[in-house]
């Protein structure tokens, strides 16, 4: 009968530790590692070992390719531009050999950053008490320039809440959305500075009127 092999899941990045949550890039090229144990050591060099990937909408990524065994672990790279989708990538790894056989499943995520979505949490957070801030001086100031100047920084701030949001959503619909959003709010901001702009060059140059002109029109 043929030993059950121990599949120890522990995908690694060669630049990286182990990290209980897998994360990668979009479009980056990828190494997945996957260490093989039969009875407390490593597989028999004969043991072959084949991988399956599946994109978030199910769609089939990588199907039953082989790995390459590198004595302590099984290698799949997934080439550049391969993980173009936001989400969450199912795979499984199915390996057989004389003696043994065996399987298991992993997951990881796809982001825009590569990075956990959890360390733009603070960010966010931050940003959006920047932006009640301003909304608030907003609405306290009476003055219409000094109003329409914290505008800007209003805009900013939106932009910036816009711009973590999209780094951090994994759902490509709403990604789109975002985007759209991110692109009008940037050209209002663009076109009030505009117009801020040429109402403070047209302040700058207006030609006062002299007193002492007033007093012999009158």
């Amino acid at each position: 009968m043929k030993k059950i092999i121990l599949l120890l899941i522990g995908i690694l990045l060669l630049v990286s530790f182990v990290n209980a949550d897998l994360v990668f890039k979009q479009n980056d090229q990828v190494d997945l590692k996957v260490p093989c144990l039969s009875n407390n050591t490593y597989c028999a060099a004969s043991t072959l070992c084949n991988i399956s990937i599946f994109y978030p909408n199910q769609s089939i990524l990588i199907n039953n390719q082989k790995m390459n065994n590198q004595t302590a672990f099984y290698n799949f790279t997934v080439s550049q531009n391969q993980l173009n989708s936001l989400g969450n990538y199912q795979s499984q790894v199915v390996c057989n050999g004389a003696n043994d056989n065996g399987f298991s499943t992993f997951n990881f995520k796809v982001t825009k950053t590569g990075g956990d979505n959890a360390n733009y949490q603070s960010s966010l957070i931050l940003s959006i008490v920047g932006l009640i801030v301003f909304l608030t001086l907003i609405f306290v100031i009476k003055e219409d320039f000094v109003r329409i100047i914290l505008t800007v920084p209003t805009l900013l701030m939106v932009l910036g809440i816009i711009n973590i949001i999209s780094l951090i959503t994994i759902d490509p619909i709403l990604s789109k959305a975002i985007d759209i959003i991110y692109k009008v709010v940037f050209w209002v901001l663009i076109t009030l500075i505009i117009f801020m702009a040429y109402q403070f060059i047209k302040n700058w140059f207006a030609k006062p009127v002299d007193e002492d002109e007033e007093d012999e029109e009158d």
